[in-house]
């Protein structure tokens, strides 16, 4: 079962599932049965999936990037599946080409780029990536998606596309052990910190972080700090986070060490995402025990459960009402929580193992 799967670097959860994805399949497939199209493998180090800052490219450089990856979408990975030998191309991202003649499994991680079009990078490559995950939908024999609530919204969106539908929660890294904080930043964050983690973008509703953050921070005196790549579209927030006084920290890209010494130190984290399809950083923030304060949404009552206190992603009085009751808790409290979360997190990991992706394999090709 020879299986090529698009591995193209990209940023935010869907980079995360690759990142976990790869070492999963090796493990899973025999020996030589896994191509990997898009970058080298194994790593030979981390990869940054996003800027330290807003940046402007030029109108001829977006342009060329586009048609870079136009090309790549329909020539170049049609010619590697067919070089590959492979029986089956797994696309965690990218456009089902017609020019693909073997079984395609695609990812849909959510459906925000139809649900929050608007939100989007700015410029014609959003209508592309639209058709293509519209295309993905039409052409796939199986659609992996990582959460019921996802299932859910499909089925109720594209009847044509729910029987080939299998639910797959999101594959989990292993993270290396904790590194010290950047910058000094540990001496200055020892009394601890809410924490929040992922690509600076519109749906994280950063902007409305802030604003809870402000009226928590009055009440327990935590800063806030945010772990991610810029994306796109957030200069209000870096600009807010710069003029905080050091009650808001952006750290921008941070490795895995780094993201692990956050996750061990944090009083709580914190994700007000307007929408999700998974999330990341709750599974990850399980395995350390964090307590979590998190938007209303499907995708984190689903992942959390009741092991995390919610509030309407736009209520920002509820936001830091809960915000402060998470960093309130005692030690016997958080040493409750840790031991449920671990619980919880193993019925993640089986739900999301990778005998489920062979299992969907087998079903294309017969």
């Amino acid at each position: 079962m020879r299986v090529l799967i698009d591995a193209r670097v990209s940023m935010g959860g869907i980079e995360r599932n690759i990142q976990a994805l790869l070492p999963f399949l090796e493990k899973a497939l025999p020996e030589g049965d896994l191509a990997v199209f898009g970058r080298s493998w194994p790593p030979a180090a981390s990869i940054s999936t996003g800027m330290t800052g807003p940046r402007k490219r030029g109108f001829l450089r977006s342009a060329l990037g586009h048609i870079k990856r136009i090309v790549v979408d329909r020539m170049a990975l049609p010619r590697a599946a067919a070089r590959s030998g492979a029986e089956i191309v797994h696309l965690p991202v990218g456009f089902a080409s017609r020019g693909i003649r073997v079984p395609i499994v695609a990812h849909v991680h959510d459906l925000w780029l139809m649900d929050g079009f608007k939100a989007k990078k700015p410029g014609m490559m959003k209508y592309y990536e639209r058709a293509a995950a519209l295309a993905a939908l039409n052409r796939a024999a199986r659609l992996i998606v990582p959460t019921d609530a996802v299932a859910r919204q499909i089925a109720e969106r594209f009847e044509f596309a729910a029987e080939r539908v299998r639910v797959i929660y999101g594959p989990l890294v292993e993270f290396p052990a904790p590194a010290p904080l950047p910058g000094g930043l540990g001496d200055r964050l020892a009394d601890g910190f809410f924490l929040s983690v992922g690509t600076v973008e519109p749906r994280k509703n950063l902007e409305g972080l802030i604003d809870a953050h402000r009226i928590a921070c009055k009440r327990c005196g935590l800063p806030l700090v945010v772990a991610g790549g810029y994306g796109w579209r957030q200069e209000t927030f870096v600009q807010r986070a710069a003029e905080s006084a050091g009650r808001v920290v952006w750290l921008g890209f941070v490795d895995d060490a780094t993201l692990a010494g956050l996750y061990a130190r944090a009083t709580a984290l914190v994700q007000l995402s307007l929408d999700e399809g998974f999330s990341y950083p709750v599974s990850e923030a399980m395995g350390f025990g964090v307590p979590m304060a998190l938007s209303d949404i499907e995708a984190h009552r689903e992942v959390a459960r009741d092991l995390a206190l919610y509030a309407p992603p736009t209520d920002v009085e509820a936001a830091a009402d809960r915000m402060t009751t998470v960093a309130g808790w005692s030690t016997e409290t958080r040493a409750r929580h840790a031991e449920r979360a671990h619980a919880r997190l193993d019925e993640i990991r089986y739900r999301g193992r990778a005998e489920l992706y062979l299992d969907v394999y087998r079903e294309c090709l017969e």
